[in-house]
């Protein structure tokens, strides 16, 4: 064996230009470094992911994830759609709050590595997240200067216009299917806005504005066949923040009941195309694992639901579906 195969040297660096030349390429992809992957082999692998998070715990589950992330450094939607996956499967997970803290920052890592790539669009909206996690950190400075050099949201919509080219040229499935994941995206977003705008509305002591758009929440969720969980989130955060044991326990149970049974994306109008293909197999026993529990430990510490201590029904609840959860998992 010569002294390469032993590892005694290394490949003169110097010498890469010359051999990039020389085999036409570039001196990164000698070094593997513009290795990507197709967007069906990025689902495949974070189809994987959800898996092995719930059968070798969370610890696992991230570092495999980021060894993908390793693998291939230069690919931005692998990174953010693994930042994501993580950062998702993280608020469910069962892990004290050092533990935690340190995950979101290496997670945050990976979000500001997108931030700056060549993708303009998923950087602009990878900044967009980056601001939002800045501002819960109570970095007001930093999150206004990210903000700053954002572009402003509302420009005509490329894929409004890609839907109509495809449909005059003669692929009205594919038109729908783009307008599909458009209106659906723009659905959840709105979701998000009307909850933000509830704690401020609350905040501010306009109760009955917070419990009017509670309803047209709920009323959206359910008419365009969302996950029934969603729909009654909005109603949850008005009864806590006005402290109404009554309402709270009732939207608690709606909620936790709406948790167990997967959603089906065929009862959403909007999810006649893309959800067949995007959405992997959920079943309840993956929902126990992933949601149910992290969320029941979250109900019996959150010092928010502290006024729900005493009662019986809250306790009643609790036990309830943690035992549908080992029923679920058996």
């Amino acid at each position: 064996m010569n002294k390469r195969e032993k590892g005694a040297t290394c490949p003169d660096l110097g010498l890469l230009p010359a051999l990039a030349r020389l085999l036409k390429t570039a001196p990164n992809t000698l070094l593997c470094f513009e290795e990507s992957l197709t967007k069906k082999e990025i689902a495949r692998l974070l189809n994987e992911a959800p898996e092995k998070i719930q059968k070798d715990r969370y610890v696992q589950g991230f570092a495999w994830i980021m060894e993908e992330t390793r693998e291939y450094p230069n690919c931005a939607e692998l990174l953010h759609s693994g930042a994501m996956l993580l950062d998702g499967t993280l608020l469910m997970a069962n892990l004290p709050a050092k533990e935690k803290a340190d995950y979101t920052g290496q997670i945050t890592v990976l979000y500001e590595r997108v931030a700056w790539c060549d993708n303009s669009a998923l950087a602009d909206r990878t900044r967009y997240m980056l601001v939002s996690r800045l501002f819960r950190e109570g970095k007001y400075d930093e999150a206004q200067a990210l903000l700053d050099r954002l572009p402003e949201r509302d420009m005509p919509d490329k894929r409004t216009f890609k839907a109509q080219l495809l449909a005059k040229q003669g692929k009205p499935a594919e038109a729908v299917e783009i307008l599909e994941r458009k209106a659906f995206s723009n659905l959840q977003e709105n979701l998000v806005t009307l909850a933000q705008l509830v704690r401020y509305e609350l905040e501010a002591g306009a109760e009955e504005t917070a419990l009017r758009l509670a309803q047209a929440s709920h009323t959206e969720c359910e008419a365009f066949g969302l996950w029934r969980y969603s729909a009654y989130l909005v109603s949850m955060q008005v009864a806590v923040a006005r402290k109404d044991i009554s309402a709270t326990l009732a939207a608690l149970s709606k909620m936790l009941e709406a948790v167990l049974p997967p959603w089906d994306a065929g009862e959403s109008p909007l999810c006649s195309r893309f959800q067949k293909t995007d959405t992997p197999k959920i079943t309840s026993t993956d929902l126990a694992k992933t949601m149910m529990l992290p969320l029941l430990v979250e109900l019996e510490r959150n010092p928010d639901y502290d006024f729900l201590r005493g009662e019986p029904e809250f306790k009643k609840l609790i036990q309830e579906y943690r035992e549908r959860c080992v029923g679920a998992k058996a």
